[in-house]
């Protein structure tokens, strides 16, 4: 790929401009570490919602999801898919339940669901990990994939690009803190489908059209398509199950976790309110689900009918369509790429400065720090995770390899960090036993030789349920068979977080709550299920249109719509969202 003077010069202002816009919106003044990692928890819902899809790996990272598209096809799509059914289970009942705790990382609520040295351990292992080694390695996962590929198009080596890109990413993390990144997601939320948008219109003409497009892949094998799309993707049904049965609740991703946790959880706790912490998951999985997939799915298409495959990093996407797009608008394309890279980057290193410096250094070394002086301490840790990333993106062989293993730390623990929320019997050796056991179940299943993409035979089910069943029964049996939690304990979290039901009964009547019902009660289980309904008639609706059958689609559109009207319609008449919830447990 060659980029033209139009094309450097369409770069550099699009970048440039995103990069103004944390220089304009800077973090400057802060009271406390809350101030800078959650810009004083005002932020309201459309822009929460930009800032989840925009640092999402799933929408946010073009390169990485359409290889997961054009490697296993519709078995990465729909497994992808599934995860709207978690984000809508968060959106129903989580969201609300994560503002009223009053966290500033979700690595700190292990210390308020949980007592003594467990708690401690589990919060400092939780910060540790995921601080260090997960933040360094997607830094330089998805700076080695932009890296490689900028550095033939602009003729300088990869480590000089690579050097760069998270300089800037760093930079602009530590100059801006949270205040300044919401101003670059909203950003890059436009400028990311506008680039996807081009890259996909481009593609589909070069190949002769949708229709063109759309009857070459019948001829592909791949596992390729979604049903309304008239095509049949070879994807077995255990394989598909596995998706929306299993996979959106029992395993942990990099940015995020069943329930809102990890990532989400940041904006969740910035949230101005729990109507807003709510309504920005419901606009994140919009535009991560609805929006912007579907611009990469045409790419994806496009790119296997010309007979691309995938690489040991993901798939050359600049390097193969980019040059398909005539100058400037190739400038644009590329830009795209950039401003998503500095959005997920610079939101993973913040977050893991936050883990080290509040739930570790804060926490453990220097307790009796005062509020004011905590805030200096973050800059420059989220310049050194910037500066470690760099020998790391270096030394990076094998990404998937790595990824998988760091991945499996959190395999099986779903359903404990589900059920830590409703039921009080869980405890803090109960969860670090589900991460135990899901770890040993991962490892077991890849030493086997287990293809966790493979959908034509029951690998994949097999792959993903192991982790699970074992992380499950390990993270309830342990907590059964260990002291359960102090009363004073869970009747501090439960004046905090008021999540009611009855696995809390008890501890509400401690509390003087008496029968206290499961916040969002019926509504929430309407939300999740119309919800899910209407996510997914979305999602096969645009697959119908695409695939030139416009009358399905416009009936799977109009019960999409139907099905939004009425989530909305729930949620407005929800009253009170405020569960008099007791800040001073």
């Amino acid at each position: 790929m060659t980029l033209s003077a139009g094309d450097l010069v369409a770069l550099f202002i699009v970048v440039a401009f995103a990069m103004a816009l944390v220089v304009l919106f800077r973090f400057q003044a802060a009271h406390s570490l809350a101030d800078f990692l959650l810009n004083g928890r005002q932020v309201p819902a459309w822009l929460a919602g930009c800032s989840i899809s925009a640092t999402s790996l799933s929408s946010g990272a073009p390169l990485l999801l359409t290889g997961l598209l054009i490697g296993p096809g519709a078995i990465g799509g729909w497994l992808w898919w599934s995860g709207a059914l978690g984000g809508l289970l968060t959106a129903a009942f989580f969201a609300r339940l994560w503002r009223r705790t009053g966290v500033i990382t979700d690595a700190e609520f292990a210390e308020l669901r949980y007592g003594g040295r467990p708690a401690a351990l589990l919060r400092a292992f939780r910060a540790l990990y995921f601080g260090l080694p997960v933040t360094l390695f997607l830094a330089a996962w998805l700076t080695r994939i932009l890296a490689s590929e900028l550095a033939p198009a602009l003729g300088v080596p990869a480590v000089t690009v690579a050097v760069g890109l998270l300089a800037a990413a760093g930079g602009l993390a530590a100059l801006g803190g949270l205040r300044g990144q919401l101003a670059a997601h909203a950003f890059e939320c436009l400028i990311a489908l506008l680039a996807t948008t081009l890259l996909a219109v481009f593609l589909i003409q070069r190949n002769g059209g949708l229709g063109a497009v759309t009857a070459a892949l019948e001829g592909v094998s791949v596992h390729f398509g979604t049903p309304s799309t008239g095509l049949t993707p070879t994807i077995a049904l255990p394989a598909l199950l596995t998706g929306f049965v299993v996979a959106w609740w029992s395993n942990v991703s990099f940015d995020g976790e069943p329930g809102g946790g990890g990532a989400m959880a940041s904006r969740l706790l910035a949230s101005r309110d729990e109507r807003a912490s709510t309504m920005a998951v419901l606009w994140a999985l919009l535009l991560q689900l609805v929006i912007r997939p579907w611009p990469l799915i045409m790419v994806a298409g496009a790119l296997v009918v010309q007979g691309a495959g995938t690489t040991a990093d993901g798939i050359p996407l600049l390097t193969l369509g980019a040059p398909l797009v005539p100058s400037p608008w190739r400038g644009v394309v590329v830009a795209g790429a950039v401003v998503s890279y500095l959005a997920i980057v610079g939101t993973a290193l913040t977050r893991g400065a936050g883990y080290l410096v509040h739930d570790l250094a804060i926490r453990f070394l220097l307790p009796k720090l005062p509020l004011g002086t905590r805030p200096r301490f973050i800059r420059p840790v989220i310049l050194a995770l910037a500066a470690a990333a760099v020998p790391v993106t270096l030394a990076l062989d094998a990404p998937w390899a790595v990824g998988r293993v760091l991945l499996s730390v959190g395999a099986g623990s779903g359903a404990i960090l589900l059920m830590r929320w409703y039921w009080w019997r869980i405890n803090a050796w109960g969860e670090l036993a589900s991460l135990a056991a899901g770890v040993g179940a991962a490892l077991l299943t890849d030493a086997i030789g287990f293809d966790r993409w493979d959908g034509g035979n029951g690998e994949l089910t097999i792959s993903v349920l192991l982790p699970a069943i074992a992380g499950t029964l390990a993270g309830i049996g342990i907590s059964l068979l260990t002291t359960a939690e102090e009363t004073q304990t869970l009747i501090r979290f439960y004046r905090r977080a008021r999540p009611g039901g009855p696995g809390w009964q008890s501890v509400a009547k401690w509390a003087g709550y008496k029968e206290d019902d499961v916040s969002g009660g019926g509504r929430g289980q309407l939300v999740w299920a119309i919800g899910g309904a209407g996510f997914l008639a979305a999602t096969a609706a645009g697959g119908a249109w695409l695939a030139e059958r416009p009358e399905f689609g416009l009936v799977l559109a109009g019960a999409a719509v139907i099905a939004g009207i009425g989530v909305l319609a729930l949620l407005r008449d929800e009253q009170p969202w405020q569960r008099s919830v007791d800040l001073s447990g």
